[in-house]
């Protein structure tokens, strides 16, 4: 299916120096004009949307690790192999630093987990909006409960979902 645009989870803000600018996160999705008559202007929810796909990873794709400097890709990384670009000069490839029994703690180069969600609303034009997603627990939570609702229904297609933003709670020890 065409893809349509993008439903984001945060806006660009200016930089403090006030030359560029980089993303921040909101608490609510960020749709694209065509969507706004159908979910309002800062939806909190995403109410009735389908997934385009029986399979929880096509679904849920493209996941990976990547670092940026500013607007600047500087590494991607899959988890087996990183690819570090270079400003100038030849791309290298180089094994995931990655500890693979740890799959909780960061990466030790810097690179944040990526994915991108693609969902279908039924009320706009025929297609997909992708929905890109950041972290690896919010991806990991996300594929497990696409792999869930595919074993509790045997598909994925045709059935609505809600997309909700919820603020997370995060504890740190002083």
């Amino acid at each position: 299916p065409p893809r349509l645009g993008v439903i984001r989870l945060g806006v660009k803000v200016p930089n403090r120096d006030g030359k560029g600018e980089h993303p921040q996160e909101v608490d609510h999705f960020v749709v694209p004009d065509e969507l706004k008559p159908i979910f309002g202007d800062r939806p909190m929810r995403l109410t009735g949307i389908r997934l385009p796909f029986n399979d929880p990873l096509k679904n849920l794709h493209s996941i990976y690790y990547e670092r940026r400097a500013g607007r600047l890709l500087v590494l991607r990384c899959d988890g087996i192999e990183c690819v570090n670009i270079p400003v100038e000069g030849q791309e290298t490839v180089t094994a995931c630093q990655k500890d693979p029994k740890d799959l909780w703690k960061p990466c030790p180069c810097g690179a944040r987990a990526r994915a991108k969600l693609n969902i279908v609303v039924p009320q706009a034009r025929a297609g997909v909006w992708e929905i890109p997603i950041g972290g690896l627990r919010r991806i990991a939570d996300l594929m497990s409960e696409l792999h869930l609702y595919a074993l509790q229904f045997g598909r994925l297609t045709g059935i609505p979902f809600d997309l909700e933003r919820v603020k997370t709670e995060e504890n740190y020890r002083k």
